[in-house]
């Protein structure tokens, strides 16, 4: 009886082992994306690709083109909670629109998900099945074999670089309690104390404290307690020359776009595209 037993239980076994899967990577994929929605899924449209995407603001820009340059915050994860990259307040992305399509710039799923936006100046959140993304062999450390993307791209309503960081610049001045100027250079200030002493030229030579920090609050660079830095400004980013508004004693608030400080390839702790905030005072001028 127990011998019978047993060749039953081994024969149950080999039975269910031997079960096929019998639906496609498709068809899981798009299980498991339902599964991760839950009850928000009807929320989502579901394109003929097999991405699941939502528009959590509706655009207000030109129709996009594959020949246009795009601004645009991104924050990508998997759906299993990995941050792969989080732009917003921060520094932004750009590239011409039809560059995406590239396999060496990305997935073709980031390309499908903004044009499913279809115009400038939206916001739309994206999952994005693993045969659109980083398929079986996955990315880096971070992004497993088959692992489904959880995508949400802001796209900038702006058509140059100086448009883009103004965006950014104007949202984050609201976060601040000071009122400030743009300048014609695109550089915002706000003049704290004006100075009373010798004028600022562009051929002075200043010593000055200052702190300088990303829009996300991490200080990248100060003066050393006690010990001014002393420049004239051929050495300094070009976003210090608005510092001629001042005088000797005076100190300002200066929120410099990344096109008047590192530009598109950023500098050691400071990434490309990424405007950045100094307090300034200048305490002497030769």
């Amino acid at each position: 009886m127990h011998k019978l037993l047993g060749v039953v239980l081994v024969c149950s076994v080999f039975t269910i082992s031997c079960k096929k899967e019998t639906r496609n990577l498709t068809q899981v994929q798009d299980e498991e994306i339902k599964s991760f929605l839950g009850n928000s899924v009807s929320n989502f449209t579901k394109d003929t690709s097999g991405i699941y995407y939502q528009i959590l603001e509706q655009p207000t820009g030109d129709s996009l083109k594959n020949s246009d340059q795009i601004f645009y915050y991104q924050n990508l994860k998997t759906t299993e909670g990995v941050q792969i990259a989080n732009s917003d307040r921060f520094n932004y992305v750009t590239n011409f629109l039809g560059y995406l399509t590239r396999p060496e710039l990305g997935p073709i799923g980031y390309y499908k998900t903004i044009m499913a936006l279809a115009k400038r100046g939206g916001k739309i959140r994206s999952i994005i099945p693993s045969y659109l993304a980083y398929g079986k062999d996955g990315s880096g450390s971070l992004i497993k074999g088959n692992a489904i993307i959880d995508a949400t791209f802001e796209i900038f309503d702006a058509k140059n670089t100086s448009a883009a960081e103004d965006t950014i610049i104007s949202r984050y001045i609201k976060t601040l309690n000071l009122n400030f100027t743009r300048d014609a250079s695109g550089v915002y200030y706000s003049i704290i104390s004006p100075g009373n002493g010798a004028d600022v030229l562009i051929t002075s030579t200043i010593s000055a404290n200052y702190i300088g920090k990303l829009f996300n609050g991490s200080q990248f660079d100060a003066s050393a307690s006690g010990i001014p830095l002393t420049s004239g400004f051929g050495t300094l980013i070009k976003g210090w020359q608005i510092l001629t508004k001042i005088k000797k004693g005076g100190k300002m608030r200066i929120l410099i776009p990344s096109y008047r400080a590192y530009g598109s390839n950023g500098r050691s702790n400071i990434p490309g595209n990424c405007p950045l905030d100094f307090e300034i005072e200048v305490v002497d001028v030769k």
